[in-house]
């Protein structure tokens, strides 16, 4: 009876680990921007989506499509590659500076 009790636990704990191996998140999965804590960011531009939204590569890897605060903010003229110092507040874009050398 105890060699079962063993060999079950052992089974249920190999498969729960499986689970949560597989659980992980894809590598093209994106973080939703509210979740990001308010704060100053380096980031990298994966694209542009238009002028009010660009995707980014946050530090630790993470993907997020953020949004731009105001109107007044634009991506317009940011490309694919360009290294961006961001102020983020509520998940928006609420300034940016392009780093990139040009």
């Amino acid at each position: 009876m105890r060699r079962l009790f063993v060999a079950l636990v052992t089974a249920l704990s190999i498969l729960s680990y499986a689970a949560g191996a597989s659980a992980a998140p894809a590598p093209d999965a994106t973080v939703d921007p509210a979740l990001i804590p308010d704060g100053t960011y380096t980031v990298t531009v994966s694209k542009v989506v238009d002028p009010q939204h660009v995707l980014v590569v946050m530090p630790g890897n993470m993907k997020t499509e953020l949004a731009a605060a105001r109107s007044s903010i634009s991506f317009a003229k940011v490309k694919d590659g360009d290294s961006l110092k961001i102020s983020t507040g509520k998940g928006k874009v609420l300034v940016f500076m392009d780093m990139t050398q040009k």
